[in-house]
């Protein structure tokens, strides 16, 4: 069992740390995703048990709500995005 850790591309601020096992079927077995946000200031987590074998789905809904912007000043946030920063 090895551990992996994801950021989606709009998002590099928060990162998700899971694993992938799966059974003697194929399918996959059930697995806490580890979430944060690594924004200044925030540090954020949270955890989710991700039962469905998509635990970037649960990453990028936590990122969803850590975007740390005003959400219509969309010239402030590809800024920050290009820099490596949190949005």
């Amino acid at each position: 069992m090895s551990e992996e850790s994801w950021s989606p591309a709009w998002a590099p601020h928060v990162v998700g740390i899971y694993t992938r096992e799966f059974d003697s079927e194929g399918k996959p077995e059930p697995t806490i995703v580890r979430m944060t946000c690594t924004f200044p200031g925030c540090g954020a987590t949270h955890q989710h048990k991700c039962e469905s074998g998509a635990p970037r789905q649960w990453i990028q809904w936590f990122a969803q709500n850590h975007l740390h912007r005003d959400p219509l000043d969309h010239g402030a946030f590809k800024a920050m995005v290009n820099k490596g920063g949190g949005g």
